[in-house]
């Protein structure tokens, strides 16, 4: 009998390990599909009358708090002008710029300068805003 025991706790640990196998590939395709849809401009609002989705459902996917099935990841992909390999970072793309830019973009204040600059329509005005940028950077 204990014997059974153990082989239920070891086959339960494997389980375990995975759902969280899992869970970190549900949260691995929501941070990419929130990164993806952030540097197109686009809310969560927006994807999600692009897709005929919540923007409730949306930002559950994002979280990782829904798991996407292949039909609606096909679909976003779409959407958002990637490859559905790219939501598992498994493309061309160089791994470390996403994971430089989705640090960035993690960031209240980056994410909402990148909003602001992104507004802006007239070129000269985004290369004076680089400037000053650059020249707040410099002096920390």
């Amino acid at each position: 009998m204990a014997m059974l025991d153990r082989l239920d706790s070891a086959s339960y640990a494997i389980d375990l390990q995975k759902t969280s196998e899992k869970n970190n590939i549900d949260a691995q395709v929501g941070d990419r599909l929130r990164f993806r849809r952030l540097t197109m401009g686009m809310t969560q609002a927006q994807l999600a009358r692009h897709s005929g989705l919540s923007a409730q459902q949306i930002h559950k996917y994002e979280m990782g708090a829904s798991r996407l099935t292949s039909s609606r990841l096909h679909q976003l992909s779409q959407i958002l002008d990637v490859s559905i390999a790219w939501f598992f970072g498994e493309s061309d793309t160089d791994e470390s710029d996403f994971n430089e830019c989705f640090q960035m973009l993690n960031d209240q204040y980056n994410l909402e300068i990148l909003k602001a600059a992104h507004s802006i329509q007239s070129n000269k005005r985004k290369a004076r805003l680089v400037k000053i940028a650059q020249l707040f950077a410099e002096e920390e």
